[in-house]
């Protein structure tokens, strides 16, 4: 019957309440009803009704009176508080797989006081909205490739707690999950401390020797020394090591599971970066030439987020 009835409501809502970019809420898509405190009070009210009727005492009936008028003008409030709030989805950063979601959006409103904001089962942000604010909510942990954190629930007790309105927009968010790092080094087929390939190519590094001088070589190469001893025109020649490349492939990668594979694969991405090395990534299907640097870093990131999700 769960299952059904957040099937239904998940239906409703598709209708109601469809997925944008930026959603103000609305006659149209706030709920409100009693809360708990709220059918007591109306319990009481009715309690102190009967028992002025019963006695007809004049200044019970309107005690009881009093208290029904606070109680129905409090639902108005309650709903005009929520009433107007604008919230705007903002871009959101890829993260790890496995800890808690930081979710960033924008709400403008003017004199929205006791708002609460939470994702799903995530911990409730308790705020007040009287202009443009950013806030960054907390959700739960999602699983590794594209997430979408669903809709957020907006909701507020304001002023006497006596009745609680309700929203559930759908921002339309999406973000990317990498598989979290996985420290490993053992079993690939290069050693990762010097690199797949090393080399030497023309530099300003290290002195290698004496070469014959060809017009155009850089003054500053001249062997100046040799050439006051009557040696010659000789230029200086300098070697560096080529920087470290290597190749990570997924085939090569050993783990219990597909994932560990890939939180493996993560790693090595992250080490290779951190090391400044020449790189690239092998996924079978996908495949990302040797390159380095922050952006060759992330595209690398987010093959292997998306690793195995349909194109």
């Amino acid at each position: 019957m769960t299952g059904w009835r957040q099937w239904l409501l998940a239906r409703f809502l598709a209708k109601r309440q469809p997925a944008a970019s930026q959603c103000r809420l609305g006659n149209a898509n706030i709920y409100i009803l009693p809360t708990a405190f709220g059918y007591a009070f109306l319990a009481l009210v009715m309690a102190i009704f009967l028992l002025g009727t019963n006695y007809q005492n004049n200044l019970v009936l309107l005690l009881a009176f009093f208290l029904i008028s606070l109680f129905t003008t409090s639902m108005y409030f309650t709903h005009r508080n929520l009433a107007g709030l604008t919230l705007h989805r903002l871009a959101l950063e890829p993260q790890v797989a496995g800890d808690d979601l930081r979710l960033d959006l924008q709400a403008d409103g003017k004199g929205h006081w006791g708002l609460e904001f939470c994702y799903g089962q995530g911990p409730v942000r308790k705020s007040d909205v009287d202009g443009l604010k950013r806030l960054v909510l907390l959700a739960p942990p999602g699983v590794r490739g594209r997430h979408r954190p669903g809709r957020l629930t907006v909701a507020c007790r304001f002023p006497l707690g006596l009745f609680r309105a309700w929203s559930y927009p759908d921002l339309d968010q999406e973000l990317l999950l990498y598989p979290r790092p996985e420290p490993w080094q053992r079993g690939l087929g290069v050693d990762l401390d010097k690199g797949a390939v090393q080399g030497q190519h023309h530099g300003e590094d290290d002195w290698q020797g004496l070469k014959s001088y060809q017009p155009g070589d850089p003054l500053k190469r001249v062997a100046w020394k040799q050439l006051a001893q009557g040696r010659g025109m000789w230029s200086k020649e300098f070697a560096r090591p080529e920087q470290d490349s290597r190749w990570l492939r997924l085939s090569e990668i050993k783990g219990a599971t597909l994932e560990q594979r890939l939180a493996r694969l993560a790693w090595l991405v992250l080490d290779s970066d951190q090391r400044q090395a020449q790189y690239g990534l092998d996924l079978g299907g996908v495949k990302i030439n040797l390159g380095s640097g922050h952006g060759h870093c992330r595209r690398c990131l987010e093959a292997l987020a998306c690793y195995g999700e349909p194109a």
